[in-house]
């Protein structure tokens, strides 16, 4: 393979990035064949690696930038459909830890719901049906306490899912800087 098609290939796999930052990477390239020692093209190209794989790279690198900025949860959840396709460890860990991550949150959140909304309908259960008086403060406390249970399985949970982003976001940004660590042994 010689430069220009590389720089062709190289081209058409970022095609789905904005053309500035498209042009600025095609731009990095054609300034390391300038100034390789070696002006041998086939042998530089085959250093540099598969554009392919160096435009998956580059597309993962700037998707987690975006969700670095963003911190928002599909910015995220993008950041790990593309690094997924990066290797089968990203892969395992896009497919299935932050699934079952957002799924066991919404779970806990369900059920923080259902506590707070229990309590409250006990209470109002309490006011209506209870005979004596010590029926009625017994199930106003339960239902009180449910409640309150409900309001901190509910604090809890909003706690873990910040926990669960920035474990989500510190495992993007170590694959980001492997790829770039990478790219500078090149």
């Amino acid at each position: 393979m010689n430069k220009q098609e590389f720089l062709k290939k190289l081209e058409k796999h970022l095609r789905s990035m904005p053309k500035a930052e498209r042009d600025d990477i095609i731009g990095d390239f054609l300034e390391y064949f300038e100034c390789a020692e070696d002006k041998d093209e086939a042998a530089l190209c085959e250093r540099l690696g598969d554009p392919r794989k160096l435009a998956k790279e580059y597309q993962a690198q700037s998707v987690i930038a975006s969700a670095n900025e963003t911190k928002k949860v599909s910015s995220m959840l993008r950041a790990f459909a593309v690094t997924a396709g990066l290797g089968s460890v990203n892969f395992l860990y896009a497919a299935f830890i932050v699934p079952v991550g957002y799924i066991t949150l919404s779970v806990f959140f369900i059920v923080a719901v259902v506590f707070v909304s229990a309590g409250l309908l006990g209470v109002a259960a309490a006011v209506i049906y209870a005979s004596e008086v010590s029926a009625l403060l017994l199930a106003i406390f339960v239902s009180i306490g449910t409640t309150a249970f409900g309001l901190l399985m509910f604090i809890g949970n909003i706690a873990l899912i910040k926990v669960f982003n920035k474990a989500n976001m510190a495992f993007l940004n170590n694959i980001s800087q492997k790829i770039r660590k990478a790219g500078t042994r090149k």
